[in-house]
């Protein structure tokens, strides 16, 4: 999905893990939209201020551990498999 010069991407794993939360909390549908915002609500504050293509890659991590999402800020890396952002520290920048 692309979205005002943004990326996001989820890793198959994520989406189940978003699925098991919202099982065990009993929500259903609307749990499942409260877990994805809870996720992206700190980034998405952050991304319109930042110039230039990014690419934002929600893990299973991010959704069982509350970690940040990885971010691609790089325009050399967009393109590039994702898995390699997972090992500079979350976070590639230009």
């Amino acid at each position: 999905m692309k979205l005002d010069d943004v990326d996001l991407a989820f890793e198959e794993a994520a989406i189940e893990a978003i699925a098991e939360k919202a099982l065990e909390r009993k929500t259903g549908a609307r749990g499942i939209r409260s877990i994805v915002e809870s996720t992206l609500i700190e980034i998405m504050y952050d991304l319109p201020s930042m110039k230039g293509p990014k690419k934002v890659i929600i893990t299973r991590d991010v959704i069982i551990n509350d970690s940040m999402p990885v971010l691609i800020t790089d325009p050399d890396k967009l393109e590039e498999p994702w898995e390699n952002a997972l090992y500079e520290n979350k976070q590639i920048t230009a």
